[in-house]
């Protein structure tokens, strides 16, 4: 068994592919690895189940600009590559927003956008 499974990326892909990112029209890279989590709940936050809990994390960067980050194949949110891989060079990965809010990853004040249409649970 692989860290990532073919499910979970053909996932990632068709999300791409429904935002109008399509394979063959831009410039994809993919960085995934297997991340620990303190509960059920990845990095959404809210509430999960209290035990260690295990997925892959996967960041597709676009044409060099944008990047989407997954949990588990869950869409997390979108932001600028370069702030995004200043942010992981300094030591952190940053969770994900919550939907009602905006947070900042770096003095330049760039924003990580949400990319889910609701809260993990339907909250």
């Amino acid at each position: 068994m692989t860290f990532l499974e073919p499910e979970t990326l053909a996932g990632v892909l068709d999300d791409l592919a429904a935002r109008g990112i399509a394979e063959c029209d831009h410039d994809l890279a993919m960085y995934a690895w297997p991340q620990t989590w303190a509960s059920s709940a990845l990095g959404f936050g809210g509430v999960g189940g209290q035990m260690i809990t295990s997925a892959v994390t996967i960041v597709m960067v676009v044409d060099h600009q944008d990047a989407y980050v997954y949990f588990g194949g869950t869409p997390a949110y979108r932001c600028s590559w370069r702030v995004l891989s200043q942010q992981v060079f300094r030591g952190g990965f940053p969770a994900a927003p919550s939907v009602r809010e905006s947070i900042y990853m770096d003095p330049a004040r760039e924003v990580l956008r949400p990319i889910r249409t609701e809260a993990p649970g339907g909250c």
